[in-house]
């Protein structure tokens, strides 16, 4: 499944499919091959970075059951959502036997968005060796005491929990090439204190 921004704008829906299509074809998708969708943004509607946390709890959900839920309001989908060969919007909620993985989108205002993959747990950690999974605990309980510290410093205010940033770390023609581009990487740059391409 995937869930979208859904702003029900003419550029953000059509832009948010379009991205969607263009990564699954990438990747190698059978056509016809759907994804659900699914737009939260009717119900959570503008709770800034609040309504982030609101969806990926909507999208957890999903993975822990298996339910696709359905766009109440979508009885009328435009015409041109048709052209994209991996997008369903549903208007009713659909019983699946389960979801292996999430797409979280969220294009929002000024470049200002996000994207994030969520994989059901049992699929994820399926793919480790005893090994492995023994590695990423032992990791798990070294990045504890950091994570905390450093929320710990965002309550007292050392820092702040978040940087905002004020325009993506690519320029408008590296846009879709790095997307599409799974070993494409940011790096940070402590002097402008920014990630760049």
């Amino acid at each position: 499944m995937a869930s979208f921004h859904g702003t029900s704008t003419v550029a953000n829906d059509k832009n948010e499919s379009d991205v969607l299509n263009s990564q699954l074809k990438q990747l190698g998708r059978t056509p016809g091959h759907i994804v659900p969708i699914v737009c939260q943004k009717w119900m959570t509607g503008h709770a800034k970075g609040a309504s982030a946390a609101f969806i990926i709890n909507g999208v957890l959900q999903s993975l822990r059951t298996g339910l696709v839920p359905g766009n109440r309001n979508a009885d009328n989908i435009d015409k041109a959502m048709e052209e994209f060969d991996y997008a369903l919007y549903l208007s009713k909620s659909v019983q699946t036997s389960g979801i292996k993985a999430g797409l979280l989108k969220s294009f929002g205002f000024g470049q200002v968005g996000g994207e994030l993959l969520i994989v059901h747990a049992d699929y994820l950690l399926a793919t480790l060796s005893r090994e492995q999974l023994g590695k990423y605990n032992s990791k798990l309980q070294q990045r504890m005491p950091e994570a905390n510290r450093y929320l710990q410093n965002v309550l007292v205010g050392k820092h702040p929990f978040v940087q905002v940033k004020s325009h993506p770390p690519y320029t408008a023609e590296q846009e879709k090439s790095i997307y599409l581009n799974p070993l494409a990487r940011a790096k940070y740059d402590s002097a402008s204190g920014e990630y760049k391409f």
